[in-house]
This record gives C-alpha cells, structure tokens and sequence, in this order.
C-alpha cells in the first residue's frame, strides 16, 4: 500500500503505551491513519496517542467485557476498524520448576487470551464488511523455543498457531490474518520484577539483550508494511534467533544439547552461581 492508500484508515493498536506498540502508532499516525491506542497505562497511553494524533482508550485486552466496549466505541466513532494491531505482551521468566502460577496465568492472559479477545471484538464488524487485517504480535519465542521464559514461549507458540489457523479460515471471508515475530527490539517487556532468576544473572542478560536489540521505529515500519501487503508471516530484527530457528528446523536434538551447554556456562559465567540462587529460589513455588 502507498501512503495515499493509508490515508484515512481506521488503526487498533492494543499495548500501543510503549515499545513496538508505541512505534507502531506513530507510524501509522504518519500515513494519515485514524489511530486508536488501547493500553491499560494511561499516563504513556496518553502521550503515545498525542504523539500519533490519534485517541486513546484505556482498556485491558485480557478482558474480554472491556475490549467489547472498546471495540463498541471505536465502531460508533469511526466505523469498522481496518487494521487492528494485537500487540500487547508480558515476559516472565524463570526456571520452570519455580515459576508460580500467576507467571503462567498472567503469561496467557494478556499473551494468548488478549490476542483472542482482540479478535472476538473486532472480528464481526470486519466479516459484516468483508475485508480487514488482523495482526499478532507473536515472537521468534513463538517459533524456537528458548531457555528460562516458558511462560512466555508456550504462549507465544499459541499465538503463533491461532494466528495460522485463523489465516485459512477467514481467507474466504476477505480478511487477512498476519503474524508478527521480532526478536530483540528496545522495550520495556523484560521486567525484572517478573524475572525469577538471581539479579545479577539478569543484569548480564539485560545488557546482552540491549547490545542486541534493534531500533522499534524500524521494526515498526516492517510490520506496518507488512500489515499492508497482507504478508502471512513477518520475522523482524531476529538476528541470530533466524538461524537457531532454521537450524531447530534441520538438527533439533543438536540444537537442544548446544543451548543446554551454553545455558550452563552462561549460568556459571561471572559471579560462579547458578541465576536459580539466592532471591530467586526465594521467589520460587506456587502463589
């Protein structure tokens, strides 16, 4: 699509407070889109939407109730959207031995459960209509999974997996259905608060992280390119995760005993103790 295409077209972008989300709405805001930001921050949530002249709505996708009325709202304001960005997304991470439930639980619900209820808002007013985009934002965790974020993986896969079914069924009905997979790009999803491991552990990923991490203005552009294309599958900024995700594809039990042995040496690495101990046993068990 060129810009003049995008002019005027009604946006949905969910966790669009900060990070790719953030990104997102601005350029969207740059193309002349009509941009509605729903976040359950609502001092960021306020800013982003001024930055993209668009409207914020404060709202938590894992629930279903208010992202019917979010959805009821922008649909008497602006009509059927055309875009909606399901983006929203929280890491835990942890061993899996000691990551209570409520990682698990609060994993899926804003992860797996804020995607689907994205859906079910949006989805009837695009089907009336017969045409739309839905776009997941999923991870390359989606797709290879990696140490010490389950939670964050397992639903990411089912993102992944809801994202691809949903493309052949309601290819017929002329909507289009696009997954989103970055790897490292700057955001604040890697919380420490919700990292179960010891905390001088997670200051060395942090930092291996950030090295790593690409820009979200470019990531952005990506993944609104792609949304306007229709593209079914969207790989952005992976780096070296595009190559772990290829070579699970051609040597999965090499590529299980090659990440075994470089979390242990990671794990070992710097302070000589394992990231399990110290605060992060004590953070450990079920809630």
């Amino acid at each position: 699509m060129g810009k003049k295409s995008w002019q005027g077209k009604v946006a949905v972008v969910t966790g669009g407070a900060s990070g790719i989300g953030r990104a997102v709405c601005r350029r969207l805001g740059s193309l002349g889109c009509r941009v509605y930001l729903v976040d359950i921050d609502r001092i960021e949530g306020r800013q982003a939407a001024s930055e993209c002249g668009g409207t914020f709505i404060e709202a938590d996708c894992s629930e279903s109730r208010a992202m019917a009325e979010a959805a009821g709202r922008i649909e008497a304001e602006a009509g059927p959207a055309d875009f909606v960005f399901a983006n929203a997304g929280v890491c835990f991470g942890g061993e899996f031995e000691l990551l209570d439930d409520r990682a698990w639980e609060q994993s899926f619900a804003v992860n797996f459960w804020g995607v689907l209820n994205t859906v079910r808002a949006f989805l009837p007013a695009m089907e009336a209509r017969g045409k739309g985009t839905l776009v997941f934002t999923a991870s390359m965790a989606g797709l290879t999974g990696l140490p010490m974020v389950a939670p964050y993986c397992s639903s990411k896969f089912a993102v992944v997996g809801l994202a691809q079914t949903l493309a052949i069924e309601l290819r017929r009905k002329g909507i289009r259905v696009v997954c989103v997979c970055p790897g490292a790009v700057r955001s604040r999803v890697l919380r420490k608060e919700r990292m179960q491991i010891d905390e001088g552990w997670y200051e060395r990923v942090e930092k291996l992280v950030s090295r790593h991490s690409s820009d979200p203005e470019r990531a952005a552009r990506k993944i609104v390119n792609a949304a306007g294309r229709g593209k079914p599958l969207v790989i952005v900024s992976a780096g070296g995760l595009r190559l772990l995700w290829w070579l699970r594809r051609i040597l999965p039990g090499g590529i299980d005993v090659a990440g075994g042995w470089l979390l242990e040496k990671t794990m070992h690495s710097g302070s000589g103790k394992s990231p399990l101990s110290g605060t992060a046993r004590k953070q450990g068990g079920r809630k």
